[in-house]
């Protein structure tokens, strides 16, 4: 199948790539096409396992200005996919994508479509096509998936910590590209920031020394964790949804090459932040409210299924903030106002996050999650 000539980052070179395999196509869609990956849904000739289409995953090695990226990625991708598919009941609410063809040569990985009409969440939901019930729904589905994922009470481990451990190059571009970047955003030395600057925020050197050493301790904890088996990447940009009428038919998880072993809190965090923006940013809107119940209802099944704790709630807490800082003025979000405005709740989440105090946890987003 593997044919080194062809050039799969173009619908033509994906098409020929398929055309004498069961997915050959005549109608090849690029869904979105990157310096780093390249994914394309592809209308079977003939339905594989019942499925009319597919999506094929092209991963590259290069970036702008000669940076390398290890295709090892998209190897720890396949393999946690097969695993967790594999984990997982077929009608669980919650599944990952499951991959029917991997080509290590090629660098190409032909996986399941959640459907032509899926979104992703985020998407979804700023079109405010995510009902209230629904939204309840698929928050509560996704925490219960995300405890279980983490291993709170589930069982789920085997030797899946030990294959993960050693995918080393995502703990270090994870600790860098959040927390590596903090100081450096939240003082406007960053380059991508705009935002920030002219003026630049008021930051005390109190406040800012604490977000150096929360991000230097929560850095190396992120290099060096070898325990809990995390998704790596978990946002409602890699959500798909598939709605059918009012009903959810379908939730994958998708985009799994920053697997690894890690820090649990984080993946609950970065959800938050995610969804926390959905309501920053698109206030009065059936967006913003759906953002909020989903949250809500994430953080409840989440807790239900692990065991939290006071430590837990504030790692989460210092998660949301890392990200509300490193990537919100980096992302299209909004006007520089309620940019300025999100990056500072991001930074007295990690300022009150690494306190620990009760007390604030209670009137924090993460409240759901503190112990009563």
């Amino acid at each position: 199948m593997s044919s080194p000539s062809l050039d799969l980052s173009t619908v033509e070179g994906a098409k020929a790539y398929l055309t004498s395999t069961p997915f050959a196509s005549d109608r090849i869609a690029l869904l979105s096409g990157g310096n780093t990956n390249f994914i394309f849904r592809v209308h079977l000739l003939t339905a594989y396992e019942g499925q009319p289409t597919v999506i094929l995953k092209h991963s590259s090695s290069s970036l702008p200005g000669g940076l390398l990226l290890p295709l090892a990625r998209q190897q720890y991708e396949v393999e946690a996919l097969r695993r967790v598919s594999g984990w997982l009941p077929a009608d669980a609410p919650v599944r990952a994508p499951r991959v029917y063809h991997f080509d290590k040569d090629a660098a190409a990985v032909v996986m399941e479509d959640c459907g032509t009409t899926a979104k992703p969440l985020k998407e979804a939901m700023i079109l405010n096509s995510i009902s209230l019930d629904n939204a309840r729904y698929i928050g509560n589905a996704l925490g219960e998936f995300l405890a279980k994922l983490h291993g709170w009470r589930s069982g789920w481990r085997g030797d899946h910590v030990q294959v993960f451990a050693k995918h080393q190059w995502a703990k270090d571009i994870a600790a860098w590209v959040t927390y590596g970047r903090l100081v450096s955003t939240l003082n406007g030395e960053a380059d991508g920031v705009p935002a920030l600057r002219d003026p630049g925020l008021d930051m005390s050197k109190e406040d800012l020394e604490a977000i150096r050493q929360t991000a230097e301790t929560v850095s190396e904890n992120m290099k060096s964790a070898n325990e809990t088996f995390v998704m790596g990447d978990f946002w409602p940009g890699n959500i798909v949804v598939d709605l059918q009428g009012d009903k959810v038919k379908t939730i994958l998880v998708v985009d799994w090459e920053l697997v690894r072993t890690g820090v649990p809190e984080l993946d609950v965090g970065q959800f938050c932040a995610e969804t926390h923006s959905l309501s920053h940013f698109y206030p009065g809107t059936l967006c913003a409210e759906a953002a909020v119940e989903a949250q809500s209802a994430f953080l409840g099944a989440y807790k239900r299924g692990s065991v939290p704790s006071v430590e837990m709630a504030s790692a989460v807490a210092v998660h949301i903030g890392a990200h509300l800082v490193a990537w919100t003025p980096r992302v299209a979000w909004g006007g520089k106002e309620e940019t300025r405005a999100a990056v500072l709740v991001g930074a007295r989440y990690l300022v009150e996050g690494a306190r620990r105090s009760h007390d604030w946890l209670r009137t924090s987003l993460v409240a759901p999650l503190v112990p009563t």
